[in-house]
């Protein structure tokens, strides 16, 4: 009896809202990732400009952040409804 209750526990059914909530967190997080890549781009470019190599390093750092971020966003965040149900 107590399998049975625990199992109809562990089985929810999520509503598709749910599931929206989740893709549109993915598009957030993509797109944050994005943003953070970029001003590494331009903390790069600027290091570069004035000869700054602590800065270029910087810039760097956050370019592959950036694209850590957004291959979350893109690979484990869409896998939360499947890990839930």
């Amino acid at each position: 009896m107590l399998l049975n209750s625990f199992a109809g526990i562990m089985a929810i059914a999520l509503p598709a809202s749910f599931t929206e909530i989740i893709e549109y967190a993915s598009i957030a997080v993509i797109a944050w990732g994005g943003v953070v890549a970029l001003t590494g781009v331009t903390e790069m470019g600027e290091g570069k400009s004035q000869n700054n190599a602590a800065k270029r390093q910087d810039g760097m750092e956050k370019i592959v952040g950036g694209a850590i971020i957004a291959a979350v966003g893109a690979g484990l965040v869409t896998i939360i409804p499947a890990l839930l149900s």
